[in-house]
This record gives C-alpha cells, sequence and structure tokens, in this order.
C-alpha cells in the first residue's frame, strides 16, 4: 500500500448571491494525486451544499514537499510562464482589483 503524503488542493467556488467566485485551499492526506481530488471534490461539494455556493467542477493539486506541516508550511504552488512584467503579472492575475474582503 502507497503511503499517504500531504496536497494542496486549490477549488473554485461561485457564490450566486454574491456574484463572485471563491479559490479556496484546502491541504489533503490522500494515496495519491487522484486520491486528492477526489477527496476534495466530496468535500467541496459538501461544503457548496452547507452554505449555499455552487461547485465550478475545477480544483489543481499541489503535492506538499514538506514532510511536516506545520507554520509557514507552503500548501500551494501555482508556476506559470509569463512575458508580463512583476507589476503587469500581479494586475492581470491577483490583485484585479474585483477581490472581495469578508473580514
Amino acid at each position: 500500500m502507497k503511503l499517504k503524503q500531504w496536497y494542496g488542493v486549490r477549488s473554485l467556488v461561485f457564490d450566486p448571491d454574491n456574484e463572485f467566485y471563491e479559490e479556496r485551499t484546502v491541504i489533503v492526506l490522500a494515496n495519491s494525486k487522484d486520491g486528492a481530488l477526489t477527496k476534495v471534490a466530496k468535500h467541496t461539494n459538501e461544503y457548496c451544499k452547507s452554505v449555499g455556493l455552487e461547485d465550478c467542477l475545477y480544483s489543481e493539486v499541489f503535492k506538499l514537499v514538506d514532510k511536516d506541516i506545520g507554520d509557514l508550511t507552503e500548501v500551494y504552488s501555482c508556476m506559470r510562464y509569463s512575458d508580463f512584467t512583476p507589476k503587469q503579472y500581479v494586475n492581470k492575475f491577483l490583485a484585479t482589483g474585483d477581490e472581495v474582503n469578508l473580514e
């Protein structure tokens, strides 16, 4: 039997009442990447039902490199090639001005 490993899984859900998307990242202990996706799909579906959101059926998996999960453990990473400057990249993908902060 394959040993379980930690994965960070980012999923996308939609709030139809407030018309915004939420990117959620959770950590999962699973035997494989596919196992992590299956576990998160079930969890995301239950989460959406409990709070009235729609599951967008989109997830990305990141295998954690750290063996000990704790303070400052990287739980998700997305790498992409781009010709953008750092400021252009942030404005295009991260700080678009459409973010919702529900503090």
